[in-house]
């Protein structure tokens, strides 16, 4: 058994510590498929009213909350990031397989750009309600229409705001979270709340989350400011440490400058702006232990594909701010990509860029 103190910053010091996976992500990712589809399809047993699927930053955790309100607080909510083991595709095959009941199904803040569930999707009896932002493959979004999906997209709100149109009765408390929401995720940042409220989702508990701004809005509870100071304590020192420890790569056959840089679990899209916006990198390229994520200057236009780059290493997201899974196969491959601070998938990332790139000139 590894140590506890292998995990302390007090003990290793801050430049180890920011770099050293979490205790959860060294568990072997069949243990955690296993685990998590047991506890799902546990719950799916149960009978519950309806199921929320939703992703696990502020605004899947927002767009969660008022599904849940709206389906009187009884739902069962299912929350998914694209590189977690047992994913999106998981739970839809589960919910095919093992809800016995026509309950209706609700999916928010994630896109489905394959061909992996969509047949499974078409040919459910249960009634499924989707809700996204993100930029869609239109021949996907057709078949799941003409298969009876109800597709609610619009890349010019967030998920959250898109369902609180859904209802005029909306409470105003959380009325007031879709909209500070949209600010933080449609990096309009007009609201000094917004950065808060994204900061707070992965400072608790995702489910504590969820309950505390469905009762609270934007009024935090002390314990939740607590939570917020503390992680912001945190989180500014990876901030710096990844901005200053950031490699560029200067590719002038590629035509950008690509910033590399390596820190543990924390929010990194200010680490990705900063790069972009502030340095001299066109793309930044932010490595985690768990994840990749890929960012470009949001009002520039200088590169508008991070989504079409993460599609090519399995994630997706939006034109100037995706993610997908670190792009290894084994566990070899891992421990390298950990103790060489991810420089072991620079080539594979720098050729997805480049395909992306031969594929827009084309």
């Amino acid at each position: 058994m590894v140590s506890e103190e292998f995990f302390q910053r007090d003990e290793v010091g801050f430049e180890e510590w920011a770099v050293t996976p979490r205790p959860e992500v060294l568990i072997p990712e069949g243990r955690q498929r296993k685990f998590t589809r047991n506890e799902f399809v546990g719950k799916l047993n149960q009978d519950p009213p309806a199921v929320i699927i939703s992703h696990t930053d502020a605004d899947g955790l927002g767009a969660a909350a008022l599904l849940r309100w709206m389906t009187n607080d009884n739902a069962l909510i299912f929350t998914v990031d694209y590189n977690e083991p047992y994913g999106l595709g998981d739970a839809i095959e589960d919910i095919d397989v093992h809800l016995h009941s026509t309950i209706p199904v609700y999916i928010s803040d994630l896109n489905l750009n394959n061909d992996e569930v969509v047949e499974t999707l078409v040919g459910m009896e249960n009634q499924v309600f989707w809700f996204d932002h993100h930029q869609w493959d239109e021949d996907i979004v057709t078949r799941l229409e003409e298969g009876g999906v109800q597709m609610n997209i619009d890349t010019d709100e967030c998920a959250t705001s898109l369902i609180a149109q859904e209802r005029d009765d909306l409470p105003e408390r959380l009325q007031e979270v879709a909209e500070v929401t949209r600010d933080i995720d449609l990096w309009i940042r007009d609201d000094p709340r917004s950065s808060d409220l994204a900061l707070i989702a992965y400072a608790i508990d995702r489910e504590d989350y969820i309950d505390t701004i469905t009762r609270n809005g934007m009024d935090h509870p002390q314990w939740v400011e607590s939570a917020l100071t503390d992680k912001k304590i945190e989180e500014n020192e990876l901030h710096e440490f990844a901005v200053d420890t950031a490699e560029i790569i200067r590719d002038g056959q590629l035509g950008y400058n690509v910033a590399f840089t390596y820190v543990k679990q924390c929010n990194t899209s200010q680490i990705g702006n900063e790069l972009v916006e502030n340095g001299d990198a066109d793309i930044a390229v932010v490595m985690q232990p768990n994840k990749v994520s890929i960012y470009s200057h949001s009002e520039n236009g200088v590169f508008d594909h991070c989504n079409k780059v993460a599609e090519k290493l399995g994630g997706g997201g939006h034109p100037t701010a995706s993610g997908f899974p670190v792009p290894v196969q084994t566990f070899g491959e891992t421990a390298e990509y950990w103790s060489s601070s991810g420089r072991n998938v620079w080539s594979q990332v720098l050729r997805a860029i480049e395909e992306v790139v031969n594929e827009v000139e084309e």
